[in-house]
């Protein structure tokens, strides 16, 4: 399997903290940014989320719109990463 492949796989799933871990990388100044605003944007999502719904079921919804933006943005940093 292409090692770049992997590299951005790893950035899909475990973002700046696991290509630090794997392969001791930060990310370019420009993803960083990115990557915090990705972060404020998810967690307000999912608190959101999950005092819009009453009931059961809060913690689920947060949890769906947490996961759907922890892809989005993985799927947004394994595309921009430079090749290595």
């Amino acid at each position: 399997m292409d090692k770049d492949l992997v590299r951005r796989l790893v950035a899909l799933v475990g973002h700046a903290p696991a290509l630090w871990l794997f392969y001791g990388e930060t990310l370019p100044r420009h993803l960083a940014r990115a990557n915090v605003v990705a972060l404020g944007a998810t967690a307000a999502a999912a608190t959101a989320a999950g005092l819009a719904r009453r009931g059961n079921g809060p913690a689920r919804s947060a949890g769906r719109v947490w996961l759907i933006g922890h892809f989005a943005w993985g799927a947004y940093l394994a595309s921009r990463l430079p090749r290595r």
